[in-house]
């Protein structure tokens, strides 16, 4: 009986050992074929075969993917339909959805997004009218202003929104080239100037009708205006000055002042003059003068006496 047991027993091991044997041929020649197809290698060349898993491969995978950092939301932590400026372009901004999502978004007509407003500006295009038209005359200085105005600065001698009107009539040189022009305004005077003519011998309403100038002659600092009896001369030396009196006041020769009584105005011929030579003709200068101031006083004393 035990005999026949082990016999049995014997015939199973035979058995599985046999196709175990087959098992590790056929596996030996599996291999073998794959030898057969690698490429040979020959003398004198190197090549290195590298062996991956997929275990491997998943470890690279993963160790790539940790390197790279998710970009952060710029609406975490804000409410929805924030806006923020967009740092790449000027012209566009962000809105948000929700703290997770969000928009970029472009300005309306080009226009450009103010962070401190919250809004789109919209740029406009400026037209500097001062380098263009060059539209401020008489030496004035143009500015340029926003919405494509400007604003002339204007020479003292001149007014208006382009500088085109003269504030007196000595901007337009009036008295000639070679003459120099006096601001003077009264009520009764038929122009806003006198000239100084030939060398400041003489003044009048242009260099054609002149009258002697009576600070080359006398010593006196006050003399009356020919053509005027609301102004009045001042001498500072030889140098000549034609003072206004004020608002319905008279220059008064006696007193050397203006004042409310009105002489009897005194009619004096326009004298003709071309350029007289000072030393020549001073002595007739002064008895010219001499006899208009002494027509004055006696018309004035003559007035006074018939009150």
């Amino acid at each position: 009986m035990f005999s026949l047991r082990f016999a049995f027993l014997l015939l199973i091991v035979l058995h599985a050992n046999g196709r175990t044997i087959d098992t590790l041929n056929s596996t030996n020649l599996e291999n073998n074929d794959s030898v057969d197809k690698l490429p040979v290698v020959e003398k004198g060349q190197n090549e290195e075969l590298i062996l991956s898993t997929d275990a491997e491969k998943s470890k690279l995978i993963q160790d790539q993917s940790s390197d790279i950092q998710p970009l952060r939301s710029p609406c975490i932590g804000t409410y929805p339909s924030k806006k923020f400026a967009y740092s790449k372009d000027k012209t566009k901004y962000i809105q948000c959805r929700d703290e997770f999502h969000y928009e970029i978004l472009s300005c309306l007509n080009g226009g450009e997004y103010n962070e401190e407003t919250n809004s789109c500006d919209l740029i406009i295009t400026m037209i500097n009218k001062c380098e263009e038209e060059k539209p401020c005359l008489n030496g004035g200085h143009c500015i340029p202003l926003l919405n494509s105005t400007f604003k002339c600065i204007c020479h003292p001698d001149w007014t208006g929104d382009r500088c085109e009107i003269p504030i007196n009539s000595c901007v337009k040189k009036p008295c000639g080239p070679n003459a120099l022009c006096r601001k003077l305004i009264t009520i009764d005077y038929e122009q806003d100037y006198v000239c100084i003519c030939h060398q400041s011998e003489s003044y009048g309403l242009n260099c054609q009708e002149v009258v002697p100038n009576p600070c080359l002659t006398s010593n006196e600092q006050f003399f009356p205006y020919t053509f005027s009896q609301r102004a009045y001369i001042q001498c500072d030396g030889d140098i000549i000055h034609f003072q206004p009196c004020s608002s319905l006041l008279f220059w008064n020769q006696e007193e050397k002042i203006c004042d409310r009584k009105r002489s009897t105005k005194v009619i004096v011929p326009k004298l003709k003059k071309k350029k007289i030579s000072k030393s020549k003709h001073y002595k007739q200068e002064k008895k010219i003068i001499e006899n208009i101031n002494q027509e004055i006083i006696t018309t004035t004393i003559q007035t006074e006496q018939k009150k």
